[in-house]
């Protein structure tokens, strides 16, 4: 699936070995639905116990930030799919990065454009 560029919160180039915090986006308002959060780590994930604790903040003003919602750990590279209905206009995404030497290879975060079906 692909990225909504105008919503990509990370795109990163270089390893990711602190805690990040993304732009801030407008939605415009609360979700009508249910959007599809992806994160994606290429390439090599070190160091000792390595986590990432991927939050979304939002906020009514764009000013005051709170965390909305917590999405699930990131321990290694691979790619996660999370499905959230934010309530709030003003977003951005936080990474707390933990461990002992993390270091998490090119990590890639935002709404996937793509819609998930199940047949059946």
């Amino acid at each position: 699936m692909a990225y909504d560029n105008n919503t990509m919160f990370f795109n990163t180039t270089a390893a990711t070995t602190a805690t990040a915090t993304s732009p801030v986006f407008d939605f415009h308002g609360p979700d009508l639905e249910e959007l599809n959060y992806r994160f994606v780590v290429n390439g090599t994930v070190s160091g000792t116990t390595p986590k990432i604790v991927p939050t979304l903040e939002s906020s009514d003003d764009g000013t005051t930030f709170t965390t909305e919602h917590t999405f699930s750990d990131i321990t290694g590279a691979g790619e996660s799919i999370n499905a959230f209905r934010s309530r709030k206009r003003y977003r951005r995404m936080k990474l707390t990065v933990s461990g002992t030497n993390p270091s998490f290879g090119h990590i890639e975060a935002g709404i996937d454009s793509g819609k998930r079906y199940t047949h059946e």
